[in-house]
């Protein structure tokens, strides 16, 4: 299992990580182009990931929905091309807690490791 970790867009929170799937997005209300960008951002990791059978992607959300929505479109769609197992764990941040909290999406082919 390869595993990842990005945030969703960069220089709009401080996270701990370095890679981003967006750098900027300029205009929320071009969707098509959001779309198209998560889509070719995810397909790249895909393609640098091809020899595993199991992506675990850690995603470092910061509240955009058109974006978190077309990243996991972009995933639900690359899975489907490329047949890849991707685990998706969305990293919500809790300001009172001062830490994140998981929210996972699965995009399987088949059971991995007995289903556990």
């Amino acid at each position: 299992m390869k595993k990842l970790e990005y945030g969703l867009i960069a220089n709009r929170h401080n996270m701990p990580v370095n890679d981003f799937i967006f750098n900027r997005i300029k205009d929320p209300t071009k969707i098509r182009n959001i779309e198209a960008e998560a889509y070719r951002k995810i397909k790249t990791i895909a393609n640098d990931c091809k020899e595993e059978k199991y992506i675990k992607l850690d995603l470092y959300v910061t509240g955009l929905s058109a974006a978190l929505i077309s990243v996991i479109k972009a995933c639900k769609k690359v899975h489907r091309e490329d047949f890849i197992n991707i685990k998706l764990v969305l990293k919500h941040y809790s300001w009172k807690n001062k830490n994140y909290h998981n929210q996972t999406i699965f995009f399987i082919n088949k059971l991995i490791n007995g289903g556990k």
